[in-house]
């Protein structure tokens, strides 16, 4: 039988990066790149990259190049609200010692809001 815990590990250790091999501005990107977006973000990362090339060839005082400065202001302001404001939480897991090969089995996590500031938006 195969342990397919150490060949995803395996797989992931190729396909994923390390950040002591990139630079500051790639490990920058690729954690953007892992984040989860919402619906919202997603569009507004389409219209920038649709609306951003098209708005590079028109005159700076064109309705299209200032919205997409306002988008790119937006995302920035997002970004930096995100970093201020992010929750830091504990998360403890109980997992049975060993489970049975197609049984269903019951894992329980309980979270713990290490701040006084309430955590709204929270996804396991």
């Amino acid at each position: 039988m195969r342990d397919w815990g150490q060949i995803l590990q395996r797989i992931n250790y190729i396909l994923v990066p390390r950040p002591s091999r990139m630079g500051w501005i790639n490990r920058y990107l690729f954690g953007l790149m892992r984040q989860r977006v919402t619906f919202a973000g997603r569009v507004v990362s389409v219209c920038m990259l649709v609306l951003g090339p098209m708005a590079m060839t028109v005159s700076r005082r064109a309705p299209l190049f200032v919205y997409v400065l306002f988008l790119f202001c937006l995302v920035f302001f997002a970004r930096v609200v995100q970093l201020l404001f992010k929750p830091k939480v504990k998360v403890t897991r109980t997992l049975p010692p060993r489970a049975p090969r197609g049984v269903p089995v019951e894992v329980s996590a309980q979270i713990k809001n290490l701040r006084r500031v309430p955590v709204f938006d929270l996804a396991l």
